[in-house]
This record gives structure tokens, sequence and C-alpha cells, in this order.
């Protein structure tokens, strides 16, 4: 599962797509409440975990960026 700042959903498709990973492996909620801050991360993995899309024994990766050119990653097994 790949948690992403939520800025713009056409670049959470085109990274997806890019990295060869389906829309199924990632999940969104800027349709429902914007862009968030640095909230969107936790508020985004909190929403899928909610719905079973994250799962012990599952991998996370969390994909932050500020200002649109700094950015970090962070990759978590679930347990």
């Amino acid at each position: 599962m790949a948690i992403y700042t939520q800025v713009r959903y056409a670049s959470i498709e085109l990274v997806q797509a890019e990295l060869g990973l389906p829309m199924s492996k990632t999940h969104w909620i800027m349709d429902r409440w914007g862009y968030t801050g640095s909230a969107c991360l936790p508020m985004c993995f909190d929403e899928a975990r909610e719905l079973g899309k994250v799962k012990s024994g599952y991998l996370v990766t969390f994909v932050g960026s500020g200002v649109g050119y700094n950015q970090a990653a962070a990759a978590f097994v679930m347990p």
C-alpha cells in the first residue's frame, strides 16, 4: 500500500503507473477532504486501515512532499 501526499489525484495515478502498481494499491482522501497539509498522510492511512486496505504484515510506504520540491518516504511492515 502506498500513501502519498494528497495534493493531486493525477499525480498519484502517474506515479502508480510508473511503478507498475494498480490504483488498488494506494488510497486517497483528497476528493472528500481536499489538501490537509501535513495531516493528509496520517488521515489517509487511518481511513485505509479502517477500510481493511492495510492489514498486519502489509508493507506500507508513506511518501510526503513539501512545497513540491522536497520529498521524503518511509516504509513500514504493519504489526
